[in-house]
């Protein structure tokens, strides 16, 4: 049933009041508007249906990429996974030729001030000796 506000307006008067005039007929302005835009809104129903049409493709489109990038995601994760023990060897092998070569240096360090020292001694000692000797010859002291 039609708004109270469109039932008035069929009945309105078809001039102004005053004398009286011919008898308006009822006009049905929703059934007049309905004919005239059938036309037009059969022709959007039309590009509705396209356009749905194209929204549906679209959906099924990017399901199918996410499909194909959740996939290629899992099979790096899984690559990287597989992967990983290796990485892992591989850098703690690094690591350690790495501490050994710092060890090294410094057993040759050590190994060079050692030498130096005990050339040093070596060098220092017949003067010693000597001076042990003389004190011990002048008393002890």
């Amino acid at each position: 049933m039609p708004p109270v506000g469109e039932l008035l307006r069929r009945f309105r008067f078809p001039g102004v009041p005053g004398a009286p005039a011919a008898a308006g007929v009822p006009q049905d302005g929703r059934a007049a508007r309905a004919a005239e835009l059938a036309p037009v809104l059969g022709a959007l129903r039309e590009a509705e249906d396209e356009a749905s049409a194209i929204v549906a493709g679209a959906e099924r489109e990017a399901a199918r990429r996410r499909a194909e990038a959740a996939a290629q995601a899992q099979g790096v994760l899984d690559a990287a996974a597989a992967r990983a023990p290796t990485v892992r060897a591989e850098a703690a092998a690094a690591r350690l030729a790495a501490t050994r070569a710092r060890a090294r240096a410094l057993v040759d360090d050590a190994r060079s001030e050692a030498d130096r020292q005990a050339r040093l001694a070596e060098a220092r000692r017949p003067g010693l000796v000597d001076e042990l000797v003389a004190q011990v010859l002048r008393g002890g002291t």
